[in-house]
Order: C-alpha cells, then sequence, then structure tokens
C-alpha cells in the first residue's frame, strides 16, 4: 500500500503510524479522507455530501496548529476577534490596552512554522485610539475597508482600514460591552450597543447618531446578536438574568423574555422570567436563524427555538463562566443537526453539539483565561484569545516541518518570546 505523506499523531513519524508499525501500514486515521475522495471521483458521493462529511471531520478534530502560528503583538489581554466575512484573510483583534492589531493570515516568512504577520495595529499613543480596553472589534459585513470598534472608554468607533483613521466617533453615556453590526443588507447600516445603561441604542451609521433605544432591562446590558435570518430581530443578554428579543421596527417593548422553565416556574410577571440563573454574557444565532444559544455565569448553556421561544432542554452539563463582562462564544455554522458551539472556559475553549449537548472538543494551550474564539468556515479552523496575550489558531491538520531536522529544535509556544515580566 502506497505510504501516506503525514500523520496526525505526535508519536508518529514518516507517516507510519508506531501503533501500526508491525504491519508496515500508514496510520488509520490519516486514511479516512482517502476512501471519500475515490468516491467522489467515482461518482459515488455528491459533492455537497463529501463537503459536509470533511467540514464535519475537521471541525470535531481541532488541535493547536504546528504549522501556522500567530505573531505575538499584544501585551495584554486579548478581548476580542473577527475575521474579515469576505475575503476571510485578516484577522482583527483588540485589547485590554487599548490595542487594535490586524493580521494577514495568508502571509508568512517563507519558513515552517509560517507566521501570520501584523499588517496594521492602532497603539494607545494614537490620538484616535481608544484610551482603555477594546471589548469588541467587527468587520464591516461586506467588505474589508471598514471595522468598528468599542469599548470601556465608552466610544464606538467607525475605522478607514486603508488609512487606520476614524470616519465616525460615537461618545456614549456608560462603558461599552459589545456592538453588533448586521450582517443583513437591509439593516446593515445599523449597530446595537449593549452597554452598562439598562438600554440598548441603536447607532445609525448613516447620520452618526442614536436612531433609538430598546427599553426593557433591568440592569446592564453585557451582550448583543442580531439574527442572520429576520433583519430587524435582535436579541440581547444582560445582568439582570434575561434575554429579550426586539423587533426593532416596533421598540416600544420588547417581543418576548426567554423563560428557561417554558412557563413552568413560579414566575408571577414578565419580569420575573430568567434564561439563566447569573448573568447573560454569551449570545449567537445559529446560521439557519432558526436558534439560539445563550451562555451564562450560571455555567449553563442553553438553545432556544426562536420561532416558539422555548428552551429545548438540551443538557450541556456544567461549563464554568468566571467572566463578569462580554464573552465571545463562536459556532461552526454547518446544518443544524451538526453544528458545533466552541465556548471560552477558564484556561481552556471546550466545542460541544448543539443538537445533543455532547461535548466533542477540550482545547487545552492557553496559559491563562481564554476570552473570546472565532470559528472561520471556510478552513473550519478556530482563533482563540486570552489573557495570556497569545493569540491561538487550532486546525484539523498538525502537519511536520521540515524547517529544521537538526536535533532538539521544537516550536512550542515558550519559542515566542513572551514571559511574564510582559
Amino acid at each position: 500500500m502506497e505510504k501516506i505523506e503525514e500523520c496526525i499523531h505526535e508519536e508518529c513519524e514518516d507517516g507510519y503510524c508506531h501503533k501500526q508499525m508491525l504491519s508496515n501500514q500508514p496510520c488509520t486515521k490519516r486514511q479516512k479522507t482517502i476512501p471519500e475522495l475515490q468516491k467522489l471521483r467515482m461518482g459515488l458521493t455528491q459533492p455537497a455530501e463529501f463537503i459536509h462529511s470533511e467540514a464535519l471531520r475537521r471541525s470535531h478534530s481541532l488541535r493547536l496548529s504546528s504549522s501556522r502560528t500567530i505573531e505575538l503583538s499584544h501585551h495584554s489581554s486579548v478581548n476580542t476577534l473577527d475575521i474579515d466575512p469576505a475575503e476571510h484573510r485578516y484577522l482583527l483583534s483588540g485589547a485590554k490596552n487599548g490595542r487594535i492589531i490586524i493580521h494577514d493570515l495568508q502571509t508568512s516568512c517563507g519558513k515552517r512554522p509560517y507566521v501570520a504577520k501584523v499588517i496594521q495595529k492602532i497603539d494607545r499613543e494614537n490620538p484616535s485610539a481608544h484610551k482603555y480596553s477594546v471589548e469588541r472589534v467587527q468587520w464591516y459585513p461586506h467588505d474589508s475597508g471598514m471595522f468598528v470598534t468599542s469599548g470601556m472608554d465608552k466610544r464606538v468607533k467607525v475605522w478607514d482600514s486603508n488609512m487606520m483613521t476614524t470616519a465616525l466617533d460615537v461618545k456614549m453615556k456608560e462603558k461599552i460591552y459589545n456592538h453588533e453590526m448586521s450582517k443583513l443588507p437591509c439593516v446593515n447600516c445599523l449597530i446595537a450597543v449593549a452597554s452598562a445603561e439598562k438600554k440598548v441604542t441603536i447607532l445609525d451609521l448613516k447620520s452618526g447618531s442614536a436612531a433609538h433605544e430598546l427599553v426593557g432591562h433591568t440592569s446592564g446590558v453585557l451582550t448583543c446578536c442580531w439574527s442572520p435570518r429576520e433583519g430587524a430581530l435582535l436579541a440581547t443578554g444582560s445582568r439582570d438574568n434575561r434575554i429579550l428579543l426586539w423587533d426593532i421596527r416596533s421598540a416600544k417593548s420588547c417581543l418576548k423574555s426567554l423563560d428557561q422553565h417554558n412557563g413552568g416556574g413560579n414566575s408571577i410577571s414578565e419580569l420575573s422570567v430568567s434564561a439563566h440563573d447569573g448573568f447573560v454574557n454569551g449570545l449567537h444565532f445559529t446560521r439557519d436563524g432558526f436558534s439560539l444559544v445563550s451562555f451564562g455565569s450560571d455555567n449553563r448553556i442553553r438553545v432556544w427555538d426562536i420561532i416558539n421561544g422555548k428552551n429545548k432542554r438540551i443538557n450541556f452539563g456544567t461549563v464554568v463562566n468566571d467572566c463578569q463582562k462580554n464573552i465571545q462564544i463562536t459556532l461552526t455554522n454547518l446544518d443544524s443537526g451538526s453544528d458545533m458551539v466552541f465556548v471560552p472556559s477558564r484556561s481552556q475553549v471546550l466545542g460541544f453539539k448543539v443538537a445533543t449537548g455532547v461535548r466533542v472538543s477540550t482545547l487545552a494551550g492557553h496559559y491563562y483565561t481564554v476570552n473570546c474564539c472565532i470559528f472561520e468556515p471556510w478552513f473550519h479552523e478556530l482563533y482563540s484569545g486570552g489573557k495570556d496575550h497569545y493569540i491561538l489558531l487550532w486546525s484539523s491538520d498538525n502537519y511536520l516541518t521540515d524547517l529544521d531536522d537538526r536535533p532538539g529544535t521544537s516550536y512550542s509556544l515558550d519559542n515566542s518570546g513572551w514571559s511574564d515580566s510582559d
């Protein structure tokens, strides 16, 4: 049998698995894709079926990449990440010290491991920079020429990514925990802003001012998320333990307050209905917009049916959530039956099947608390950022490096120059 080029096992060499050395056979884990490719070439498998199965395999087998790394450029906690949705090439990140950085994921130094280099950055010394922690960064949904940032200095800034200058700077009344720009063309000029105020402000990019306010929460709003299906539907999570659904075309009151007990609790009013038994600081819609995933400081993940507002009662077990502000969770955006959710939990990122709550992945690589993660759907990769200043790349395949075959040469987190003194 022809030898497979490489093996994903750390203990395997020259494409052969140590567990199968006696039979001189290639590693079976690397062989899994080969029969599928043969079926595709023979016309026995439809292209869409192959793409789905390969995407599923990759998203279920993520591990810390040894062939590619992200250049260490932050000197404080990495709070937020985003990948441009147009080219899937530029990684935008924001940090606690106010620094904003753009990495080019397709550049390298020509040597392995490939390093994604910094191509743009905004330091606090920049007159237009955020003066305090950056809590959220987001690319404009349809090109990489503009992005939006917000933070603890109470400001929402719209940036020209080519000139790295601000096109719009809006001052809010309170500290900002999160903002979200809709990805649908019909409302992509609107930005929902979640802050320490009890209301959500909707900013209009065309006018540069507040279009209207959503009043309904009884405490600070930590997170917000637009529906990818219904352009006017917005979900918000708050310190009052509630998730509210809004139709921004009718902002007098919320559409619904999600109830974890599905009406079977002891609530006597709409205000006493709760989605979690703690702060709601993570929200993400599934790609079809029919379900909403929430994460709370009660260490619970819940999945909601948006059509009827019911808790699907999927048991994810206890997932530790020590964060007291917005925490960035992400979904793989596969079909509803195969979708996965990745959530930061202390120094790890945990991956679960959305439909069943079964844990599939435990990604351990950060030294300290993980604040954010984002899934890249084109190449089925995950990026995570944490308090250890690192942005880590998780992929399904680890490739052997041929940069240096000298004994003792290795590539690890410790070789990047980071130290406790940073």
